[in-house]
C-alpha cells in the first residue's frame, strides 16, 4: 500500500488507544469452522450486538444449520425480523455460502478442514466462491488458527475517511496491511477491538462518506461541464472553420470562374485581331501581286506592239 509507513505508526496509534478504550476481548471458540462462516457473514453486515442476536434467532427457531441451508431467503428475513438491505443480503449469502459447503464436501461441516494444514484450509475456503474473502478471514483467524485481519466494507470505510490507511487502498490491500501490523497473537484481538470501534463510529463514517460523495459529485460535476463546453467550443469552431472553408471555396470558384471567363474574352479578342491582321496582310499580299501582274501584261503588251510597229 502506498505510504505504508506513515499508516503504519497511525495505524500503531489506533491500537494502543482502541485497547484503552475498549478494554480486554474475550476470545471466541468454534467447535466447527462452518459456525465460524455463519457468524463471519452476520458480522459482515451487522454491528456486532445486531450479529449475536441475529445468530440466537437463528438458533432458536432452526433445527440446525442444514434447516437454515433449505429455508428460503424470505423466510430467514422474517426470523431476523427486518427486511433491511443488510438483513435481505445476510440471508442470501446464508443460503447460498452452506448450499455452496453442502455441495463441495456433501454435508454442513467443515471439520476436515482442522485436519488440512493452514495453506490448504485456507485455499479450500478461497475455492467455495459463494463465501466472501470477509468470511474466509474471518473462518481463517478464528476457527483454524490462521492469522488474518477480516476487513468488511464498513471497516475499509472508516480507515479511508479517517485518513488511517491510502484514500484510494482496496480493501485486500488494507486486509494484507493490516495483518502485516500485527503479530499473529494479536490478530483476533485487533480485528475485534477494530469492529467494536468501527461500529461506533459508524454514523460518523457515514457523514463523512456522504461529504465526500457530495464534493466529489460535485467536481465531477464541474469536470463534465468543463468537458460539455470544450465539446461545445470544438464543435462551434469547427463549423465557424467549415464555413470558412466553404466561404472560401465559393471565392476561389467565383474567381476561377471570372479569371475563365476573362482568359476566353481575351482568346477571343486576339483571336479576332489575329484573323483581320491576317486578312489585311493576305489583302496587300494580294493587291501587290495583282500590280505584279498587271505590270507584267503591260509591258509585254508594249513589247509585242514595238516590234509590230518595226515592221
Amino acid at each position: 500500500m502506498k505510504d505504508s509507513k506513515v499508516y503504519a505508526k497511525k495505524i500503531a496509534k489506533l491500537y494502543r488507544a482502541m485497547k484503552k478504550e475498549h478494554g480486554k476481548v474475550k476470545v471466541v471458540e468454534y467447535e466447527d469452522p462452518v459456525e465460524a462462516v455463519v457468524f463471519g457473514i452476520l458480522c459482515e453486515h451487522l454491528a456486532l450486538p445486531a450479529a449475536r442476536t441475529s445468530l440466537r434467532k437463528i438458533k432458536k427457531h432452526f433445527v440446525d444449520l442444514n434447516d437454515l441451508r433449505v429455508s428460503r431467503a424470505e423466510e430467514v428475513v422474517e426470523v431476523l425480523g427486518n427486511d433491511s438491505e443488510d438483513i435481505k443480503t445476510v440471508a442470501n449469502e446464508l443460503s447460498e455460502s452452506l448450499n455452496a459447503i453442502y455441495y463441495k464436501f456433501d454435508t454442513i461441516s467443515l471439520m476436515l478442514l482442522k485436519d488440512e494444514g493452514k495453506r490448504q484450509a485456507r485455499k479450500k475456503l478461497v475455492d467455495l466462491k459463494k463465501i466472501s474473502p470477509f468470511v474466509v478471514n474471518y473462518c481463517f483467524l478464528t476457527a483454524l488458527s490462521g492469522h488474518a485481519i477480516p476487513v468488511s466494507q464498513s471497516i475499509a470505510d472508516y480507515l479511508r475517511v479517517e485518513e488511517l490507511v491510502h484514500p484510494k487502498a482496496k480493501t485486500g490491500d488494507i486486509e494484507g496491511f493490516l495483518e502485516r501490523q500485527n503479530k499473529s497473537d494479536d490478530g483476533y484481538e485487533f480485528f475485534m477491538l477494530l469492529k467494536i470501534h468501527t461500529d461506533a463510529a459508524a454514523k460518523k463514517t457515514a457523514k463523512k462518506l456522504a461529504k465526500i460523495a457530495a464534493v466529489q459529485e460535485k467536481k465531477t460535476a464541474k469536470k463534465t461541464a468543463k468537458k460539455t463546453a470544450a465539446r461545445s467550443k470544438a464543435k462551434e469552431e469547427k463549423a465557424v472553420e467549415k464555413a470558412g472553408k466553404k466561404d472560401v471555396e465559393k471565392k476561389v470558384k467565383k474567381t476561377k470562374k471570372a479569371v475563365e471567363k476573362t482568359v476566353k474574352q481575351t482568346v477571343k479578342k486576339n483571336s479576332k485581331k489575329a484573323a483581320k491582321k491576317t486578312v489585311k496582310k493576305a489583302a496587300k499580299k494580294t493587291v501587290k501581286k495583282a500590280a505584279k501582274k498587271a505590270v507584267k501584261k503591260t509591258a509585254k503588251k508594249a513589247s509585242k506592239k514595238a516590234a509590230k510597229s518595226k515592221k
